[in-house]
C-alpha cells in the first residue's frame, strides 16, 4: 500500500509540471524525441518517426502529442497551437544568415530589442553557397514570423522561415482621436509592446514633427506611418493672415481659406472684397501670396 501511494506521489508530481507546446521544433534526425520539446526531461522517450528517408518535416496535431505526454506523466499546455511543425535540422552553419537578418530589423527598428531570432531551411539542405545575398520582401520585416530568402549569383533562391521574439517601442494612442485631430503627447504615448505583426511601419516618435490623424482612431492603437499625415496649418473657412511683398513693402490682409492646407501647400483663398487668390502656406493660419 505505501508504494502504491509513493508511486502516486510521483505521477502527481509529474503532472505538476506543465510545459507549453511551441508551434516549431528542430530534431537532430529524423525521429521525434520528447527532449526535443522538453530540453531536461527526466524519462525520455519516443513521440513519431519522420515517414521516410526523403522526409525531413513532420506535421502533427497538437492534441496528439499532448496526448503521448500526458500517457508518460506529463502535461503539455497546447491551448494556443492546433498543429506542431517538426523539422530535421540541417547540418549547416545558420550564424551568418541569422546576423545579415537580425541587422535588417535593427536598422529597419533601431530600438527593437531582440530576446532570440531563430532561422530554419525550408527544406533539408547539407550545404550553403558560399556567396549569396539576403532577399527580402516589402513586408517580411512587418512580421514576427515569415519567409525569406538567399539568392545566388547563379540566382538560386533558397528560402527559410524565421522566428523572431523581441520588443519595441511604438507611439499608442491614449484615448480615441477624431479625424484630423492633430497628435501630441496630451493623447499618444510611447508603449513597450511584444514585436508581432504590423500593418506598416509603427511610429515611434512625434515630438520633432508636427502630426494629425488621417482617421478616426479608437483608445490604445498603435500608430502606423499609414495612419498619420503632416499636420493641416490651415482649414477650409478658416479665417488666415496673408502677406504680400512688394518692393520691400510687406502688407497683411485677411481672408477665408477655402481649402485645407498643410505646410508649403498652395491654396485657394478669398478676400473680404470676394476677389480670389493662390497663397502658399507658411505656418499655422498665415498664408503668403507667391
Amino acid at each position: 500500500m505505501f508504494f502504491r501511494y509513493l508511486l502516486l506521489f510521483f505521477l502527481g508530481f509529474s503532472f505538476l509540471h506543465a510545459y507549453t507546446l511551441a508551434e516549431e521544433y528542430e530534431t537532430k534526425t529524423q525521429n521525434v524525441y520528447a527532449s526535443d520539446i522538453i530540453k531536461d526531461i527526466d524519462r525520455d522517450f519516443l513521440l513519431f518517426s519522420y515517414d521516410d528517408p526523403t522526409q525531413h518535416m513532420l506535421r502533427v496535431n497538437a492534441k496528439d502529442v499532448a496526448k503521448i505526454f500526458k500517457e508518460h506523466g506529463y502535461i503539455i499546455q497546447n491551448k494556443d497551437v492546433r498543429y506542431v511543425n517538426f523539422r530535421q535540422k540541417s547540418p549547416i552553419d545558420m550564424s551568418g544568415i541569422s546576423e545579415s537578418l537580425r541587422k535588417e530589423f535593427l536598422l529597419k527598428y533601431p530600438d527593437l530589442q531582440i530576446k532570440s531570432l531563430k532561422v530554419y531551411p525550408r527544406s533539408y539542405i547539407t550545404e550553403l553557397p558560399k556567396i549569396y545575398s539576403l532577399s527580402l520582401q516589402s513586408r517580411t520585416l512587418f512580421k514576427s514570423y515569415s519567409t525569406f530568402s538567399i539568392v545566388t549569383p547563379e540566382h538560386k533562391m533558397i528560402f527559410f522561415d524565421y522566428i523572431l521574439d523581441a520588443n519595441i517601442n511604438v507611439l499608442v494612442t491614449t484615448k480615441k482621436i477624431n479625424r484630423h485631430e492633430p497628435l501630441s503627447q496630451s493623447n499618444t504615448k510611447i508603449k513597450n509592446i511584444k514585436f508581432a505583426t504590423f500593418r506598416g511601419n509603427p511610429v515611434i516618435d512625434i515630438r520633432h514633427h508636427k502630426y494629425q490623424s488621417k482617421f478616426a482612431l479608437k483608445s490604445d492603437y498603435i500608430l502606423t506611418i499609414n495612419d498619420i499625415e503632416a499636420l493641416s496649418l490651415v482649414r477650409r473657412d478658416d479665417t488666415v493672415v496673408g502677406s504680400i511683398t512688394d518692393g520691400g513693402v510687406t502688407i497683411s490682409f485677411t481672408a477665408i481659406a477655402e481649402q485645407d492646407g498643410k505646410e508649403g501647400d498652395i491654396i485657394a483663398i478669398r478676400k473680404s472684397n470676394g476677389k480670389k487668390l493662390t497663397a502658399k502656406v507658411v505656418g499655422m493660419k498665415r498664408v503668403e501670396i507667391q
